[in-house]
């Protein structure tokens, strides 16, 4: 069977239509986007797990993005088709992230330091469970921590309320 007519397409008419258009003239509604990377995405997950059924990331390899002057991540894997990412952050000692919302339900493990969710403190080996719909008041950190965090792969921008 030919490969292409063998797998769904990852654009449809009218978002390869507005790909063609000039991009100063191209609003694409954020649902659209969110759609299509989502999409894309499977499509890569579903090649790579053909062809790559383990995955190993040694401490010494993989970026860390820096979020905010003491927050780190490090994307482990990202899912398309679940719509999951699973990422390290890292809080060095005195790091606080803002409230924000969770779009989804996410989850939470401490693998170094310390961590305090409002008046909550958790350590190393504790596990964190964020419902859908929930706020988070201050995150912080006194001497760091190093968390391991799976959520949605695609969520609005996180505001405070």
């Amino acid at each position: 069977m030919d490969r292409k007519t063998d797998q769904k397409e990852a654009l449809d008419a009218d978002m390869l239509e507005m790909l063609g258009r000039d991009p100063a003239q191209v609003n694409v509604p954020a649902p659209s986007l969110a759609r299509v990377r989502k999409q894309v995405m499977a499509q890569i997950d579903d090649e790579e797990s053909k062809s790559v059924p383990f995955v190993t990331i040694r401490a010494d390899e993989g970026d860390w993005i820096k979020l905010e002057p003491l927050v780190e991540k490090k994307v482990l894997s990202v899912n398309g088709q679940s719509g999951t990412e699973s990422y390290l952050l890292r809080l060095h000692p005195g790091a606080a992230l803002q409230r924000h919302h969770h779009y989804t339900d996410e989850l939470c493990v401490v693998l170094e330091g310390d961590v305090s969710f409002e008046a909550d403190r958790l350590y190393a080996g504790d596990y964190h469970l964020a419902r859908k719909g929930s706020w988070h008041g201050c995150t912080s950190t006194i001497n760091g921590a190093l968390l391991f965090i799976q959520t949605s792969a695609v969520q609005p921008a996180h505001t405070a309320g």
